[in-house]
């Protein structure tokens, strides 16, 4: 269900977290940033739900026009 990777939220709510281990769906490993401090914690599968994170944006940033004289 879950692989190493995926980021997952309880389904209640909560941080967005990272799975870092699967153990079938009795267990999976998780860590997660909880104001600069690395939190680990393992949860059943069935209260887990998968988050999809959106894709960085690319911005082009117009080069400076430069006079030549």
């Amino acid at each position: 269900m879950f692989r190493a990777g995926d980021t997952v939220q309880v389904k209640s709510g909560g941080p967005i977290m990272t799975v870092s281990d699967a153990h079938g769906i009795s267990g999976i490993d998780c860590t997660w940033n909880d104001r600069g401090e690395v939190k680990r914690g393992s949860f059943a599968a069935e209260v887990l739900k998968a988050v999809e994170m959106p894709k960085p944006v690319r911005v082009s940033v117009p080069k400076r026009n430069r006079r030549r004289g």
